[in-house]
């Protein structure tokens, strides 16, 4: 009934039980052996395994690790199917997108790990500029689907499988009879209300009545900076209600084991006694075999939630500006990652106030500057010395010092100056509009 092999050699007889699990929601299959204590050589880590059951294949992966006791005297052999092998594979390097499909990625992460036996196919492709780095394969495959409809899983051959599993419309098998039977139903799970919150404004918000839950809202949010279009944000909000629009429906039977049993297969279940009749999709395999029984133990109608859809591309770098001391002012054009001198030379920057992409404000220690090239090219500000002389004060005679935070009123074009004056001489705002520069005294 049990076939085990390891590197080639057959160890089905030293099989006392075993217990094998694959799940949708989590893609790397896991298989545990408990085995006789007096085996023919040592188990190594990473050592081939194809195990059967009632002579057909069921799984394909590597040894883990091993245990072995005393008291009661055991031997137990943990294995994980091929996907394991993105699991330890660390990606060090670094990963940019230039628009490239989620298959190409999810190849480009395989290949990091040696996993050539595949099957991959997507119609979405990863907007340009995500990046991967410092990360295990894994955990890139899995940030790549995270906003797609696919999942990936092995099948029992060891083949890699990237594709949307949903429930079919016709049965791959009918049950009828089983050992065991529950359903579970949570309208914890319903909502009725969808948030989507994108980069910048782009925010998608939707109510829908729902008979399951009258006179309630119940909100799912997702916030992400890689949604750049108010279209794919009510795109996602729209899904969202569809997918949450219903109590959680979980079903679980026992039947006896059968090794062609898979996830992601669309079942009949016919239960008489409550008169339950519907297509179900598999989301989790348990086998289960001792020397009392073999069992097979179906999970159906898991919810595997990806959120569906990124953006491409997204906004271009924009220029970054800093001011320094006694240094001018410096650029970026790539978002900090270069920075190069962009005019003002020896100047001391107290303040700068970006308009565009080429109107820039700078308050320096001598003066204001004033920019529409990007910094090719600044001209000074004529602003004058303020008159205010007040009762035991001195007369200002000396230049004011800008030190002032430079702001413009985008509506009237007002210009708004903060400066200080030497010698005790107060504090002032300069502003104009269009025209000469006006002061008032704060202080």
């Amino acid at each position: 009934m049990i076939t085990l092999s390891i590197n080639g050699d057959d160890f089905s007889g030293y099989v006392v039980s075993a217990e094998r699990k694959h799940m949708l929601c989590r893609p790397v299959a896991i298989l545990d052996i408990e085995l006789d204590t007096n085996l023919p050589r040592d188990i190594n880590i990473y050592e081939e395994v194809v195990f059967y059951e009632n002579d057909t294949k069921v799984f394909t992966g590597y040894t883990q690790n091993t245990a072995q006791a005393r008291l009661p005297i055991s031997f137990s052999l943990s294995c994980s199917d091929v996907l394991v092998r993105a699991q330890d594979t660390w990606v060090i390097d670094q990963n940019v997108s230039n628009g490239e499909t989620v298959a190409h990625w999810v190849g480009v992460f395989l290949d990091k790990s040696g996993i050539t036996n595949r099957s991959l196919s997507s119609d979405q492709n990863v907007y340009p500029g995500f990046g991967w780095q410092y990360v295990t394969a894994m955990e890139a495959i899995v940030s790549t689907l995270k906003m797609t409809k696919y999942q990936i899983y092995a099948d029992r051959n060891g083949k890699v499988w990237l594709t949307s599993t949903q429930r079919g419309t016709s049965a791959d098998a009918t049950i009828s009879e089983y050992i065991e039977y529950e359903r579970t139903r949570d309208d914890s799970w319903i909502r009725n209300r969808a948030i989507v919150i994108g980069h910048g404004d782009n925010v998608a918000d939707k109510t829908l009545s729902n008979d399951y839950i009258p006179g309630e809202t119940r909100a799912v949010v997702v916030a992400t900076g890689a949604i750049y279009n108010a279209a794919t944000a009510w795109k996602i909000v729209d899904d969202m209600l569809e997918e949450f629009a219903r109590p959680m429906d979980v079903k679980r039977v026992t039947v006896p084991g059968d090794p062609d049993f898979e996830i992601g297969q669309t079942i009949r279940l016919i239960d008489s006694w409550s008169g339950y009749n519907e297509l179900c999709l598999i989301t989790s395999v348990i086998s289960t075999y001792n020397a009392q029984q073999y069992t097979t133990e179906l999970i159906l109608d898991e919810k595997c939630i990806n959120f569906w859809g990124w953006d491409s591309p997204p906004p271009e770098y924009i220029i970054m500006y800093c001011g320094t001391w006694g240094y001018g002012v410096y650029t970026s054009p790539n978002t900090g990652i270069g920075w190069s001198p962009t005019g003002l030379t020896g100047k001391y920057v107290y303040d700068i106030h970006v308009i565009s992409d080429t109107e820039v404000w700078a308050a320096c220690l001598d003066g204001v500057y004033h920019t529409i090239t990007s910094g090719d090219s600044w001209t000074t500000q004529s602003m004058g010395i303020p008159v205010d002389q007040r009762p035991g004060e001195a007369y200002i005679e000396t230049d004011l010092y800008w030190t002032g935070v430079v702001t413009k009123n985008s509506d009237t074009g007002s210009v708004f100056v903060l400066a200080g004056a030497f010698d005790n001489g107060g504090i002032w705002v300069y502003y104009k509009t269009g025209g000469s520069w006006s002061n008032v005294r704060l202080v």
